[in-house]
């Protein structure tokens, strides 16, 4: 099975070859380190762990679970990254990190010059090949963090054929709720247990670079906003503009930045990006690795992804951390667990439109600020959870599957 799928991933790469070659003189992301991609970087430390997070959100996250790994089998640890932001992030955290591959058995015989004692793999990057590669060397495989999602759980079950035995090498998976251990474990067809250990993303570990803003004016961050969301978000910056409040802008994907621009100067709204050495009422940020900053300093958040469908939202537990209520929209699937704990506490609440965006902020300012430093000890248990059980799996043998 997996020489067929080297053979199809071979075929399709020469088939759709022409479309590769496009992308890659007018992307610069697909441009970046591209060498690597087919010629990989030996790998070549000793006594060290691989950890695989894929891209930039994903390095922030599991930071604290990286290091608590590290600590706890005194091993030093090899990170591997897909995206381009993700390498970027992971080399500013770790002296030892890789781009992977394109997903080929023989390219994974160059990159690991040396074999780890064992591989983590923060949420679902199911890589075939490596999983195999990996397996066949014995070395023993995790998932933490692991998380399904509808669409994913619709391919994945469509084709559980092949991903069946996939994820059947792993000795254990670690995942975020129940309901994906049971998407899991529909997929594996194993009468053995997933760990459910909680969502380690909402653990507030990153260093994130420190900002300074008027203290006199009230600070409200929109979050991680994708551009299909600006139809209400746009509306409703409108009627908050204000002399004695700065709106802060964070788009989700930088290379969509000069769409959020061209919005903007539509609507007649005047901003300033972060980059910039004056600031206005708007910033528009064009910066990584501020955003937590930037909610830290708020007085209101909103968390983007969540006002349309297929996106699931992004983490609305980074916004606790303006120690005010935070607000998100009714699509936030991907941290359902999350949400429902943030709204039965009374930490946060869900819009609709335009119109209760700006009502539900107006709130905000006007309370008192609230704590949310309970609901973050939840995470110090979901953290014992993770390192535990793969201590456990490792000094025993036994596989969870």
């Amino acid at each position: 099975m997996i020489l067929l799928y080297n053979l199809f991933t071979l075929l399709a790469l020469l088939l759709l070859s022409p479309f590769f070659i496009y992308k890659v003189f007018v992307n610069r992301r697909w441009r970046y380190r591209i060498e690597e991609r087919f010629f990989p970087k030996r790998i070549r430390r000793d006594n060290f762990f691989l950890f695989h997070a894929s891209s930039l959100g994903e390095v922030n996250a599991s930071k604290v679970l990286v290091e608590e790994l590290k600590r706890r089998f005194s091993l030093d640890v090899v990170v591997t990254t897909f995206t381009d932001t993700g390498f970027e992030r992971a080399r500013q955290l770790y002296s030892s990190v890789h781009l992977i591959p394109l997903d080929l058995l023989f390219l994974y015989s160059i990159l690991f010059y040396n074999k780890p004692r064992f591989a983590v793999f923060f949420e679902t990057e199911l890589w075939p090949s490596l999983i195999y590669f990996l397996k066949a060397h014995h070395i023993p495989m995790f998932i933490v963090n692991g998380r399904m999602s509808k669409r994913s759980f619709k391919w994945y079950r469509l084709f559980s054929f092949f991903f069946k035995p996939v994820l059947q090498m792993f000795d254990g998976i670690f995942v975020k709720g129940e309901d994906d251990r049971l998407k899991f474990l529909k997929i594996a067809g194993s009468k053995g247990i997933v760990k459910v250990c909680g969502n380690i993303k909402g653990f507030p570990s990153v260093e994130e670079k420190e900002i300074t803003l008027p203290s006199q004016h009230d600070v409200i961050t929109f979050g991680s906003i994708h551009t299909g969301e600006l139809d209400i978000i746009i509306p409703a910056i409108r009627k908050l503009i204000d002399k004695k409040r700065i709106i802060v802008i964070a788009p989700r994907h930088l290379e969509k930045l000069p769409l959020f621009e061209k919005r903007l100067k539509r609507e007649g709204i005047d901003y300033r990006k972060r980059t910039e050495k004056k600031w206005g009422n708007v910033i528009l940020l064009d910066t990584y690795g501020e955003l937590v900053s930037f909610y830290r300093n708020s007085k209101a958040v909103f968390i983007g992804g969540s006002l349309i469908p297929n996106i699931g939202g992004h983490n609305p537990v980074e916004g606790l951390l303006s120690k005010r209520k935070v607000i998100f929209g009714p699509f936030m699937d991907n941290f359902k667990e999350e949400v429902d704990r943030i709204v039965k506490m009374g930490l946060g609440s869900y819009v609709c439109s335009a119109e209760e965006l700006v009502e539900r902020i107006e709130e905000v300012l006007r309370e008192k600020s609230r704590g949310g430093d309970g609901f973050f000890d939840y995470y110090r248990d979901v953290l014992s959870c993770y390192v535990d059980g793969v201590e456990k799996l490792l000094m025993s043998g036994e596989k969870n599957l």
